[in-house]
């Protein structure tokens, strides 16, 4: 018989602990100050309001034609972690992919088990393709991407899709 999964309790000291962790990485990478964050409140399946935050350049916002976008997971094992943890890296993306990067909170667990967090990505998806126009994003050309667990919640909501 397998191990016992760990309690609730043994989950928060992990966030705790990755969250430390990942801060200190995070706070050595320059933030490039061109590179602007704008917070998009969105309607998870279930009701619940998530955010989506968009990365991206003032020319890229102004631009004036519909240009390709990436959607980005965070990383954190779908029990830790947030995109304002992960907004040094997602800015650099931006700043050396000069693609605008859009980045979901999905709803972690253990607070939130099941199915939740790829539904949240999933749904991040959609509202991006259904609101391509309103933030100039091409809905032909978007990418979806994530570090670590987040890559695996990247797939399955593009396996949804």
């Amino acid at each position: 018989m397998g191990k016992k999964p760990g309690s609730e309790a043994d989950a928060h000291q992990l966030r705790a602990w990755f969250e430390g962790f990942m801060g200190n990485v995070m706070r050595t990478l320059p933030y490039p100050e061109h590179i602007h964050e704008t917070k998009i409140p969105i309607q998870a399946p279930d009701g619940t309001i998530i955010t989506l935050h968009r990365f991206a350049t003032r020319e890229m916002a102004e631009s004036p034609t519909p240009q390709p976008a990436v959607l980005h997971v965070h990383g954190g094992g779908m029990i830790s972690s947030s995109v304002s943890l992960y907004a040094p890296a997602i800015a650099n993306y931006v700043a050396r992919a000069g693609l605008p990067f859009f980045s979901v909170e999905y709803r972690l667990a253990p607070e939130h088990p099941g199915d939740g967090s790829v539904t949240d990505v999933y749904a991040a998806l959609g509202y991006l393709s259904a609101h391509a126009a309103e933030w100039n994003v091409d809905p032909a050309r978007l990418a979806v991407m994530g570090d670590s667990a987040g890559g695996g919640l990247a797939a399955g909501a593009a396996l949804l899709a």
